[in-house]
């Protein structure tokens, strides 16, 4: 990542932000502390009646849209629209306004995008690593997204993804995840991924093919 990389996210600020930030705190002391029983007892009581609130309020579901072609933002003429910036910060492996998510900064320089998150206590695997799962998982977010923010002109999803683990993972590293297009042919769209930290250190790199879909069809995909 350089200077010259300029943030893409439109994270959503506000309450809903902190409720996902709060519940995320209280997974990782959940995960990292061992609780008095009587303590834990009263927290679950107390989330329970919050979860029952929450659930039975009448609102309307969030829906996250399946994009559209809008003319004129690519060199081949189009470029798919994914749908609504504020779509990522529900997304679940990135979103700032998920309890479940690591959440991360993205940046899009000249040829290529930077994903910059840290993984807390909750992603933990072997003690004080983070679990090599969501190295993967990470890694195929930011292909994603980097696919959203690519100018293809149809929309593409991930036909296969291969993760080369160099180095273990430390919990609690600011990590870089920087993904490049580096070619098509037909359908296919290849894409390469580095894992690093701010020292330059590098745990892990990976490969992904990313297969074009007809936006009609992607559009029926989610019911």
């Amino acid at each position: 990542m350089t200077e010259h990389a300029l943030p893409i996210n439109a994270m959503i600020d506000g309450d809903s932000d902190r409720v996902a930030s709060a519940l995320r705190r209280l997974n990782h002391a959940l995960v990292q502390k061992q609780l008095p029983e009587e303590l834990v007892h009263r927290f679950a009581a107390a989330l329970e009646l919050l979860a029952d609130d929450m659930e039975n309020i009448e609102a309307p579901l969030r829906t996250r849209p399946f994009g559209t072609v809008e003319s004129g933002e690519s060199e081949s003429g189009s470029a798919y629209d994914y749908g609504a910036e504020n779509s990522l910060s529900y997304r679940p492996i990135s979103g700032n306004c998920n309890a479940l998510a690591a959440p991360a900064k993205y940046f899009k320089g000249k040829d290529y995008l930077s994903a910059v998150v840290t993984f807390g206590p909750a992603f933990e695997g072997p003690p004080g690593l983070v679990h090599g799962g969501y190295v993967a998982a990470y890694m195929d977010e930011a292909f994603g997204i980097g696919i959203a923010h690519s100018g293809l002109s149809v929309p593409a999803m991930t036909g296969t993804l291969k993760t080369i683990y160099r180095l273990p993972v430390p919990l609690h590293r600011e990590l870089i995840y920087q993904v490049r297009m580096t070619g098509e042919e037909r359908r296919k769209v290849f894409m390469q991924c580095t894992v690093k930290d701010r020292d330059g250190t590098l745990y892990a790199e990976g490969e992904a093919i990313f297969l074009k879909i007809d936006p009609e069809l992607y559009a029926k995909m989610g019911g």
